[in-house]
């Protein structure tokens, strides 16, 4: 296990499978120099690859990561005990990995925290092991940190069954890294930041903390909050640079619930944070989202009662708005909405 000080090739790595073709497999991205024009090293980017049985998508994104082209790239796995090939697979890469280990863990949450604990770069990222970098993806966000010296980048992402078969998520309703935007995420996925496209300063990082732990659905999105209330220097990408896959398994498609739900708690949590305009429409917005879900499963009226009464208890100066509280009553009880 090493670092990867210099940029691999696809003569480097094993040879892909039989009849894969195409980026990560028989395409690679074109290598930069060892040293930057000044003669230094490039900054160190560390990924960390959180896994867990996903022995028919990993070879993939191990792959996309490597043949970045990238020549001070640490990249480190942190499996959670796959009963599948996912660490025969990792052990077919492992001469080109800083770390990897198989063991059982607490979580995707705690999977990243581990790996991130081991980190060294200046950089940091994660991909998950059913999801791949497209290529120059590293050279591409690299360039944007030396021009820009930001905290944080992030931007777009395909999506899709297979990279062959993808369509963009431009995510037009976050383009402004924002509060009031990302508290929006329970009530629309339009609002959410593709945790594939982001890059963080391991300054910012040391600053606010890593990923909460009691989380499971919806950590990126309190990360992303706590990076916020620092004041970071942020910049969109608006190339994608990365790909998210749509399977039968993931957390979006099985868990979708109760990754709402975790939104929910989030938003209620920061809303305090926002301004009083801002506080009263994500409050109204979490207040009908919820209204909705209750009445469809017909125990509207004991939970919403409960939510009203925690909101009034609230130390928030706005709860004492008539007026506000009028509207979320009309948005409770009013059947008409659903």
């Amino acid at each position: 296990m090493a670092l990867v000080n210099t940029a691999l090739t696809l003569q480097d790595l094993p040879a892909p499978p039989e009849g894969k073709t195409g980026w990560p497999w028989t395409e690679q991205t074109e290598a930069l120099p060892d040293k930057m024009p000044d003669c230094s090293d490039w900054p160190r980017i560390s990924i960390v690859t959180p896994s867990y049985n996903q022995g028919q998508f990993i070879e993939e994104t191990i792959r996309s990561v490597l043949l970045q082209g990238y020549p001070n790239l640490e990249y480190i796995i942190i499996d959670g005990g796959s009963t599948d090939n996912s660490v025969e697979i990792i052990k077919k890469y492992e001469h080109y990995l800083t770390y990897w280990i198989s063991e059982l863990d607490r979580g995707q949450s705690h999977a990243i925290n581990k790996g991130w604990e081991k980190c060294t770069g200046n950089y940091l990222a994660w991909m998950n092991s059913d999801d791949c970098y497209l290529a120059n993806a590293l050279i591409d966000t690299m360039k944007i940190f030396l021009e820009y010296n930001c905290d944080l980048i992030y931007g777009t992402t395909y999506i899709g069954s297979s990279i062959e078969e993808k369509k963009l998520i431009e995510g037009k309703r976050i383009k402004d890294f924002k509060l009031k935007n990302l508290l929006k995420f329970f009530y629309s996925v339009e609002y959410i930041i593709p945790s594939q496209s982001v890059f963080m300063a391991k300054s910012i990082l040391e600053k606010v903390g890593f990923l909460n732990e009691s989380l499971h659905y919806c950590m990126d999105l309190d990360l992303f909050v706590r990076i916020l209330l620092a004041n970071p220097v942020v910049y969109r990408n608006s190339k994608p640079i990365c790909f998210y896959r749509t399977h039968d398994m993931t957390k979006t498609t099985t868990q979708n619930q109760p990754m709402r739900n975790e939104a929910i708690e989030i938003a209620k949590r920061y809303s305090y944070f926002l301004q009083r305009q801002d506080w009263q429409k994500i409050s109204r917005l979490i207040l009908y989202s919820q209204h909705l879900r209750d009445y469809s499963t017909g125990i509207r009226s004991k939970k919403t009662n409960n939510l009203l009464r925690t909101f009034i208890e609230l130390p928030l100066e706005s709860l004492t708005d008539t007026r506000f509280l009028g509207l979320i009553k009309r948005v409770l009880f009013n059947i008409d909405l659903v």
